[in-house]
């Protein structure tokens, strides 16, 4: 149970850091003499998206610890990944990563749920920046996208 408490936090944990850092920016930003309203509103429009993220998180945990199923629809892989991107480029720039995208166009759809397909993915590269800020690594992919007809 202690595990599962832990995941649990660590889930919810990351949208709302990100609304705590937006919401912090906002308010730097207004305190400002002439306040650059393109950029709160930038910030306000991430922290709705990322309240929406931690709402989405806690749906699926309730539907999980009271049995019920997780709906498995198509999922586009890109569209998934593209979503993640935005949400785990700051907490990298903050150790000096630069993340990459290539895309692949022509990759199936997976059955899955999108919300936790993004949960893994997002878990995947934040622990490899944080494996990155624990000391040097060389470049190296955190995954591949499948071309048709190679592994």
């Amino acid at each position: 149970m202690g595990e599962l408490a832990a995941s649990i936090a660590h889930e919810i944990n990351q949208p709302l850091a990100a609304i705590v850092a937006d919401a912090n920016a906002c308010l730097n930003w207004l305190e400002a003499d002439r306040a650059n309203l393109d950029d709160v509103r930038a910030a306000l429009v991430a922290i709705v998206k990322d309240g929406d993220r931690a709402a989405e998180v806690i749906t699926r945990i309730r539907a999980l610890l009271s049995r019920s199923t997780v709906a498995h629809e198509p999922c586009d892989l890109a569209r998934v990944i593209r979503g993640v991107h935005p949400l785990v480029r700051p907490e990298l720039g903050r150790h000096g990563i630069t993340l990459e995208m290539s895309l692949a166009t022509d990759v199936p759809a997976v059955m899955g749920d999108r919300v936790q397909l993004q949960q893994v993915l997002l878990n995947l590269v934040n622990e490899r920046g944080r494996s990155h800020a624990r000391g040097p690594t060389p470049a190296a992919p955190i995954g591949r996208a499948l071309d048709r007809g190679r592994p």
